[in-house]
């Protein structure tokens, strides 16, 4: 991870085991105090990777589990009610689970092999449905704001009232109907 100046190791980095190969005092090396934390937070952050704590339906995601597998045995995600073999790639002592379009159903499953359980992961649908985004009634047609009770009621009271106009349809019908019967009676 870091040499000298002449190519050799200053840092060493095996697995998860790392070792300076000299003192960290400022005799041996000009290594900073800011230097050497960073370091140090490099080195924690690569040594304890934690888990997500879920991963979304539909989306492509991964997670390892560390196991060592017998040839041609698989990983199955379970959660009671269905189980399914979701993509893996193998590597010496972990398997890397590739998920995207299995599970289909959220839920807590087990990761298993086929004699023991190895893990839980937890799956969730995603969350674009609930982002509350709310209409403005401002630039709509045929909406009417009102600050006020009594404007508003007057204005619903208006739009509502019936129109005075079947009166006229009703007395036309009925002269119509009239003329109408005294043609059929003195023309024929």
């Amino acid at each position: 991870m870091l040499t000298f100046e002449d190519g050799k190791p200053f840092l060493l980095q095996q697995d998860k085991t790392y070792l300076f190969t000299a003192a960290l005092n400022d005799e041996n090396s000009n290594f900073t105090h800011s230097d050497l934390i960073i370091t140090l937070y490099a080195i924690a952050k690569n040594s304890l990777k934690t888990p997500k704590l879920y991963s979304t339906i539909g989306i492509q995601d991964s997670f390892d589990v560390e196991v060592t597998l017998k040839q041609d045995e698989v990983i199955t995600l379970n959660n009671g009610q269905q189980s399914s073999i979701p993509q893996q790639q193998y590597f010496n002592n972990k398997v890397t689970v590739i998920t995207g379009e299995t599970p289909e159903v959220a839920g807590i499953y087990s990761v298993s092999t086929q004699t023991e359980n190895l893990q839980k992961v937890s799956f969730n649908y995603s969350r674009n449905e609930s982002n509350m985004s709310y209409q403005s009634f401002t630039n709509e047609n045929g909406i009417t704001l009102s600050n006020s009770v009594n404007t508003m009621l007057n204005s619903l009271k208006n739009d509502s009232k019936i129109n005075e106009l079947w009166k006229w349809f009703v007395i036309f019908a009925l002269i119509f109907l009239l003329m109408e019967m005294l043609i059929l009676k003195y023309l024929k």
